[in-house]
């Protein structure tokens, strides 16, 4: 999203929610309330025809922006969840403790973007009946054009380096990362890929990439 702002115009306006670094659990509910007042005051100030919102099936996240999406719905905005993560363990438990709430709020929104699906399904299974969009966020394989035009092809001198930068976490798709990488560089031996930042799946992804080498 922050990639994309600078293409966008003035009429498209960025609201900065979650959680910041070193807070209290008190001052990160202050914080919360008052990023609930400042978006309704946004869209009581400006003339906005849609909301975008993108949480990921986690609890804390998904349960800040389904007040979010109230409050737009409540000012008769349209709402677009684009559900950018899905923890299957969490789909387990809102079966249990919380469907009556996630189906009251969220059934409200106006589509759904999911990246599978199965993450479709899902929300079908939970009772949205409206539209749900699959998406992909890969990036566009002109990226990788040499700029004389002759195909994908770069001299060894100018690598192609891509940054994954994030929990190493399995959810956040580190394994599909590095099995996608070894596909791209097994055509393209310009192309590198550097992994950034801790978490339960870093010793298995380093595996992955001493036995795959």
């Amino acid at each position: 999203y922050l990639n994309l702002r600078e293409h966008l115009g003035e009429e498209v306006v960025y609201l900065h929610i979650g959680r910041r670094g070193g807070e209290s659990r008190f001052r990160a509910v202050l914080r919360l309330l008052a990023d609930y007042l400042r978006f309704a005051w946004t869209l009581v100030r400006g003339r906005f025809d849609m909301v975008h919102l993108n949480p990921s099936l986690r609890p804390r996240a998904i349960w800040r922006d389904a007040v979010f999406l109230l409050i737009a719905k409540a000012f008769g905005k349209k709402a677009i969840v684009f559900m950018h993560g899905w923890d299957k363990d969490y789909e387990k438990k809102l079966y249990k403790r919380g469907l009556r709430w996630f189906r009251f709020s969220y059934a409200r929104a106006d589509a759904f973007l999911v990246l599978a699906k199965e993450f479709a399904e899902g929300l079908r299974t939970m009772g949205y009946a409206g539209p749900v969009h699959l998406m992909t966020t890969t990036f566009d394989i002109a990226l990788l054009s040499h700029a004389n035009g002759n195909g994908i092809r770069m001299a060894a001198a100018e690598p192609f380096n891509i940054l994954f930068l994030s929990r190493i976490e399995r959810q956040k798709g580190i394994m599909e990362t590095l099995q996608a990488f070894a596909t791209v560089q097994a055509k393209h031996p310009f192309v590198r890929l550097s992994v950034a930042g801790t978490g339960s799946a870093l010793e298995e992804a380093r595996r992955f990439v001493s036995e795959n080498r």
